[in-house]
């Protein structure tokens, strides 16, 4: 009956964080900076106009209630509990006293903030006392609902932990219309050749030419180009069988209609991308 009654539970039960991560190389923000004073106060003073944005967008067309950016020390508490699920008890009852004793510490030090040891295997990630199996997944051409990966966030049992990332890389615009017009003059000869030889065309080629001029387009325009991809990782404590629950992280990233890539050899990677709200990704340096 118990086991039951918290197998029912399970989707009802399931505790949720999302957080929301803008990347701003130096390359961008260094011109910027020196129109505010330069500095770090200057480069402060453009992320915080670009973060007004960003909630902007959030609030708008997100639809969402409330968009609170973090501090450094709240930050540091995202980093720690992502290495330590558990840890989260501690500074809730931390929390907790600090309302009656204001001399109860309620922050994590960045010294303390990463693992107190790490191992990376062929196939999991080990810190502190707890494993993490990490894929990638791939998203499909026509785009997808972020909606759509919520079965890869529900949990198969009590005590484990499941977290993903999406990530929109933005591609340097040398790299972008190289790209379009390479993929545009494709689609044009190889219209070209289907009617000089009388082939008939396919409704797929047709809308394939069609999306490369409105990509160039959109380009032309003012419009940036992005390669988004996601991460999805589980994370157990080092009692429960860690493999298992990656067979079953896989099967859900395939109910929900995606291809999963286990990250073998790149585990670490793979848990930094999706669990640590850094800003971190798998974005090869040739393609920034």
């Amino acid at each position: 009956m118990n086991d039951e009654l918290a197998t029912a539970l399970t989707r009802a039960a399931v505790r949720t964080e999302a957080f929301v991560t803008f990347v701003v190389p130096e390359t961008r923000i260094a011109k910027q900076a020196r129109e505010f004073g330069g500095g770090l106060e200057g480069r402060t003073r453009v992320l915080y106009a670009l973060a007004d944005e960003v909630s902007a967008m959030l609030r708008g067309g997100m639809g969402m209630t409330d968009v609170t950016w973090l501090t450094s020390p709240q930050l540091a508490l995202a980093v720690r509990t992502g290495f330590a699920p558990a840890d989260r008890v501690g500074i809730i009852d931390a929390l907790a006293a600090h309302q009656t004793d204001p001399s109860v510490c309620t922050e994590v030090p960045w010294a303390m903030a990463g693992p107190s040891g790490a191992d990376t295997t062929m196939r999991h990630y080990s810190h502190d006392a707890w494993n993490s199996i990490s894929s990638t997944i791939k998203l499909p051409d026509r785009g997808a609902c972020l909606g759509a990966l919520a079965p890869v966030l529900t949990p198969s049992e009590p005590g484990e932990r499941r977290s993903y990332t999406v990530v929109f890389p933005i591609l340097p615009f040398s790299r972008a219309d190289r790209q379009t017009a390479s993929g545009e003059w494709a689609a044009d000869m190889g219209e070209g050749l289907r009617g000089r030889l009388q082939i008939r065309q396919r409704s797929r080629d047709r809308a394939n030419v069609t999306r490369a001029h409105r990509l160039d387009a959109k380009l032309a325009s003012g419009h940036a180009l992005t390669r988004p991809y996601a991460v999805a990782c589980v994370t157990v404590a080092k009692t429960m069988r860690v493999a298992e629950f990656g067979r079953r992280l896989d099967a859900s990233i395939r109910r929900a209609g995606f291809a999963p890539l286990r990250l073998d050899l790149a585990q670490d990677a793979g848990f930094a991308a999706a669990t640590l709200p850094l800003g971190l990704g798998l974005t090869r340096k040739a393609d920034e």
